[in-house]
């Protein structure tokens, strides 16, 4: 063999090499960015703030079965936020900027019951606002929450009280 074509096979052998490599990163660094778009994610539903809307969120769906008052969700700035966090995070989960399956593991019947609970006062501000795409993104997680948990029968669990006492 003469020097040019060891030259070429070692040129060849080293770019093979860096493709190799920018694959492995590419990959990990894909990895790594929808992990930390989950502890991102956990970091806001774990939060008293968030903990605290979901709590009035129950409050409200147990007192609109009760009374049929669609009203007492309109302008509740713990159900405005708490909309908005789970429609943010539908759209990060969409994109993939989150793992959707470690998230709906982890918050996937969360998801679903809060969407029951307010899927009623969302299609009517829906209508108020004339704005079909109002909350698409909690739905679509919702949605997903939902088969995701269908085949263990987690989509018909209960919807936690937070009125009665233990």
């Amino acid at each position: 063999m003469d020097l040019a074509l060891i030259g070429l096979l070692i040129s060849i052998l080293s770019f093979i090499g860096a493709v190799i490599i920018a694959f492995v990163s590419l990959r990990y660094f894909r990895k790594q960015h929808t992990i930390n778009g989950l502890q991102d994610a956990f970091k806001i539903l774990n939060n008293s703030e968030h903990r605290n809307s979901r709590k009035k969120v129950y409050e409200l769906h147990h007192e609109f079965q009760e009374t049929g008052n669609l009203y007492i969700f309109h302008d509740v700035p713990e159900v405005e936020n708490f909309r908005a966090d789970f429609d943010v995070i539908g759209v990060l989960v969409k994109n993939k900027n989150i793992d959707k399956n470690l998230f709906l593991r982890e918050y996937g019947l969360v998801v679903y019951r809060c969407w029951v609970c307010l899927e009623p006062s969302k299609m009517k501000e829906r209508q108020r606002r004339d704005v079909k795409a109002f909350m698409e993104n909690f739905e679509w997680l919702s949605e997903q929450s939902r088969k995701f948990w269908e085949h263990k029968g987690g989509h018909k669990t209960k919807i936690y009280d937070p009125r009665q006492k233990p």
